[in-house]
């Protein structure tokens, strides 16, 4: 038993080399959220990957911690070797938060440079062992039926994602007793 927070950083750190991970990695983790479940008595830790301040997009980590402070399950989303994975995006130079959206106006055919939009650079994944510097930021259109959540290149303004939260979340409902 114990703080499960320290208990899941412990195993974290004694077991980074079997997720993939090292130490560097683990350093710039922020806990961003613990729940406790009552019943089980389980706490459930959220952390987010963070390097040279910046937060890694969907970089998370999941530690389930038991209420005997034993790890029950981890899930890893963290990106390894972030340091080395980095480099080139660190070289690059960075355009202004407005460019990218502009670029994601154009992308969408819309001019959004009235809109009160804001952005967190990021670090976006691309392919094993890259990331490129990101602005994040979230899009409604003007007549409301879309909200989009992108990740555009702060060197090339290059659209990485564009996610429909909007459309994502849409689902049927039946007339019961239709289970």
């Amino acid at each position: 038993k114990g703080d499960p927070q320290v208990i899941a950083r412990t195993f974290l750190s004694t077991h980074a080399a079997a997720l993939g991970l090292d130490e560097a990695d683990l350093d710039g983790l922020e806990l961003t959220d613990s729940v406790f479940s009552a019943p089980t008595g389980a706490t459930h830790l959220h952390f987010r990957q963070v390097y040279a301040g910046k937060p890694v997009y969907n970089g998370q980590i999941q530690v389930h911690v038991n209420r005997d402070g034993r790890i029950v399950s981890v899930s890893n989303g963290a990106v390894a070797s972030i340091a080395s994975a980095s480099s080139a995006a660190r070289a690059a130079s960075t355009r202004p938060a407005s460019a990218a959206i502009d670029a994601a106006g154009k992308h969408l055919g819309l001019d959004l440079s009235s809109s009160p939009i804001t952005a967190e650079a990021m670090w976006l994944p691309v392919r094993v062992g890259e990331v490129r510097q990101v602005w994040n930021f979230a899009v409604k259109t003007p007549d409301g039926q879309h909200h989009y959540d992108f990740t555009v290149d702060a060197s090339t303004n290059q659209v990485w994602t564009r996610s429909d939260w909007t459309r994502d979340a849409q689902y049927r409902v039946y007339a019961q007793p239709v289970e």
